[in-house]
């Protein structure tokens, strides 16, 4: 596939200036002087990390991929790791091996590349590929946000993280010299992002690391509005991409999809997927599935995009991923615009089934308007209500804190946050409302509805877990959907927010009987919550959860276009091993039935997304909202016990 170069010489054939980059182009010769594969040029362009820096870094086109950015994997790791937490070296280390084999060591595990096979494996790739010490001290192969009054303080895996790369099965070309291996930009960001979103793009002129100091993704053109422009300036009179690149992009996208899409279990062709691979699975669906490939495969934008919005249709789980790229993101002309809109008309009756299918997935999720709507008018738009014996808690999110804020505290000594100067954060306002109703004695109930909980960051659904227990401590387990490797993830909690972990945050817990209301719109985070309370033995009721039980990864196209998938390495189970992806059961259905036991449906007025009155139709939640109800279930299930 690839000769060796190990009898090659690089011969400079030229040396060009260019604005803000220096051009080197080189021919690889045998030892006889013909030309062998490999030859390429050089191109020194700016690094940007939250904003232009004065680093500087080399990237290359190969001949046989001349728009297609490679980088090698020292200077791309590097990149990353300089802003590390930990104190020792942990840079990335290349040796070549007298096989011809490259031995590559990050700073917490090894891997294996052959150039000439082009594989690369690791006894433990998540390991090789960690970057969580960006994040905290020593982190190894699991994750946390940063939220800095959580940290993790235990992991223990099992089972067998040993993985293998084979990019000559997809096409995708690597390269080694005496002293590095070469990859494509977006090839290395796809095997190294996490969950935190560290990844890297190249748009030809400039070199991104996103190394983000908050858990919000943004997407590379939120960081730079002119980052497309190099990329558009690519694409001929008719919106085609160079023939290269668009070869290349369909390639990375089943490497991708095979290899980092999580599996979470609702999609449409999620089984499929493990079982096959992604273009034998959409092959075999039929006519809707080979048509989706002939889009992707389609050397013109729009083509390309619309072929994207079609896979969604297959593998989206109804929140995390999100294959399609939006049309925001890239300078769409009305012209453009216009073609885009009859090309989905022209195929919407192609489509027109797995649209349905796709569209059932998350058809209840979209149920989270009216109900708001009822539970507001019920308790009039307040958060903490309290009535007879129950408290009931409102939490629609768990992104509710100010990272700067409580850094700030915790890093640099700043001024301690309290209900009074953080009055929006969720944790200290929930831990004021249970002292509260603590105190209280009448409560005896404290009901926390997460029934419109979309998600948001595992930090907080650990530090309320630890709020309601009154230990320090809380257990996740999480599983690699690829490898089958299990861990239990324990985080430990500040919940005295004293800025120390120690036996101080243990306590009684409150005297209270907990329950969770949740609903088909509790989603990711929403779903883990629950999920976690379950395993505790407190009450869930209301409605089986929405799922998301993956966390989100970000993935990079050919073009340098950012998109997000399930992980493959963060999917949660329940501490029986069991998914969580298609929601958690409830111990109480609060929907009310009719008298052949199914569902009773109600019809809610609400305004929609656009400030339009809507009629609903959707199961009757009321019960939801009416707390001598949720007494009377939560009394009830905790005197049975």
């Amino acid at each position: 596939m690839k000769n060796s170069m190990k009898s090659v010489v690089a011969v400079i054939l030229a040396f060009v200036m260019t604005a803000g980059s220096v051009c080197c182009i080189y021919a690889a010769e045998d030892e006889n002087g013909s030309e062998k594969k490999g030859s390429f040029e050089e191109k020194e362009v700016p690094v940007f990390k939250g904003g232009l820096t004065d680093e500087m870094i080399t990237i290359r086109y190969y001949e046989e991929t001349p728009n297609v950015p490679y980088v090698g994997i020292k200077e791309f790791y590097d990149g990353f790791i300089e802003e590390s937490l930990d104190k020792h070296d942990a840079k990335m280390s290349v040796e070549k091996e007298d096989d011809g084999t490259y031995l590559l060591k990050s700073a917490h595990g090894e891997a294996k590349v052959d150039v000439e096979k082009g594989v690369m494996s690791s006894d433990n790739m998540a390991d090789f590929t960690n970057l969580m010490c960006l994040v905290q001290e020593d982190m190894t192969n699991c994750y946390v946000d940063g939220l800095p009054y959580t940290k993790v303080s235990e992991i223990e895996t099992t089972g067998d993280g040993s993985t293998e790369f084979d990019f000559a099965e997809y096409g995708i070309d690597i390269y080694g010299d005496d002293e590095n291996v070469y990859f494509p930009v977006a090839v290395l960001s796809n095997i190294f992002t996490d969950l935190v979103y560290h990844y890297a793009v190249c748009n030809g002129e400039t070199f991104y690391f996103n190394i983000p100091d908050a858990v919000d993704y943004e997407v590379v053109t939120d960081l730079d509005p002119d980052y497309t422009k190099p990329v558009m300036d690519m694409l001929d009179e008719d919106m085609n991409r160079p023939e290269d690149l668009a070869e290349f992009s369909y390639k990375l996208l089943c490497f991708s999809i095979d290899n980092f899409y999580g599996l979470p279990g609702k999609a449409v062709i999620n089984d499929e997927i493990e079982e096959k691979g992604l273009v034998q699975a959409l092959t075999d669906y039929g006519e809707e599935g080979e048509k989706t490939i002939e889009l992707l495969k389609s050397a013109n934008l729009t083509d390309y995009m619309m072929g994207l919005e079609k896979l969604q249709l297959f593998v989206g789980d109804a929140g995390h991923t999100m294959v399609n790229l939006p049309e925001w993101e890239i300078p769409v002309t009305d012209d453009l615009r216009g073609e885009f809109k009859d090309l989905r008309e022209e195929l919407e009756s192609v489509f027109e089934n797995i649209q349905k299918e796709s569209d059932r997935l998350s058809e209840s999720r979209n149920y989270s308007i009216p109900r708001k709507k009822m539970r507001d008018d019920a308790y009039k738009g307040e958060k903490y209500i309290k009535e007879g014996d129950t408290a009931v808690f409102v939490l629609d999110s768990f992104m509710g804190f100010d990272m700067d804020k409580w850094n700030k505290y915790y890093k640099e000594d700043g001024l301690k946050p309290s209900i009074m100067t953080m009055k929006d954060d969720d944790m200290l306002l929930i831990d004021e409302c249970m002292r509260d109703a603590d105190k209280d004695p009448d409560i005896k109930n404290f009901v926390i509805d997460i029934s419109n909980n979309g998600g948001g960051s595992l930090d907080e659904v650990a530090m309320l877990c630890s709020l309601i227990t009154g230990k320090r401590e809380t257990t996740f387990n999480i599983e690699n959907s690829h490898t089958g490797q299990k861990t239990k993830e324990t985080y430990e909690a500040d919940i005295n927010f004293d800025r120390e972990f120690n036996e101080d945050d243990e306590r009684d817990p409150y005297d209270l009987n907990f329950a969770v209301l949740t609903s088909p719109s509790s989603f990711s985070c929403g779903n883990a919550f629950p999920a976690a309370m379950k395993d505790l033995g407190y009450l869930i009721m209301g409605e089986q959860s929405g799922g998301g039980g993956c966390a989100v990864l970000i993935q990079t196209t050919g073009e340098g276009f950012t998109y997000r998938v399930s992980a493959y390495k963060g999917r949660l189970v329940n501490e029986k091993g069991e998914s969580i992806d298609n929601g958690v059961p409830v111990d109480v259905d609060l929907i009310k039935k009719r008298s052949n036991g199914k569902d009773r449906f109600i019809t809610v007025t609400a305004k929609n997304r656009d400030d339009v009155d809507t009629e609903y139709r959707l199961p009757d939640c009321s019960d939801f909202y009416d707390i001598d109800r949720l007494s009377e279930e939560v009394n009830k299930y905790y005197s049975d016990r």
